[in-house]
């Protein structure tokens, strides 16, 4: 298993792969048949994808802390942020969680588009 870190503000899809914002857990097999395309190839080089091996379980081994909040804000999953902040006691990062959490619970509208 890898995590696919999608870093465009929106989702991307290539071959059988969808790549949600934030990181994005995806079989070995499956980016194996996708990591070669062109524009996959072009992702990664820019940064704009990036991918680990293994999946990210522990937030607290994201360091520098600015890198765990910039996940931490990309991410969409709210059962994956309350389970980072099970594992992460940074008071930089509980915050980031909080706030992302309940920016999803408010149908991720910013304060401004009220």
């Amino acid at each position: 298993m890898l995590t696919i870190i999608n870093h465009f503000a929106q989702i991307k899809h290539v071959g059988n792969v969808s790549l949600n914002i934030g990181p994005n857990e995806v079989e070995d097999k499956d980016w194996e048949a996708v990591k070669t395309h062109p524009i996959v190839k072009g992702w990664v080089k820019e940064g704009k994808v990036e991918v680990k091996d293994g999946t990210i379980e522990d937030l607290s081994e994201i360091t520098p802390v600015d890198k765990a909040v910039e996940l931490v804000e990309a991410t969409m999953d709210k059962e994956k942020l309350l389970k980072w902040a099970e594992t992460d006691d940074r008071k930089t990062t509980q915050k980031a969680i909080e706030e992302q959490i309940a920016y999803l619970e408010d149908d991720g509208k910013d304060k401004g588009d009220e």
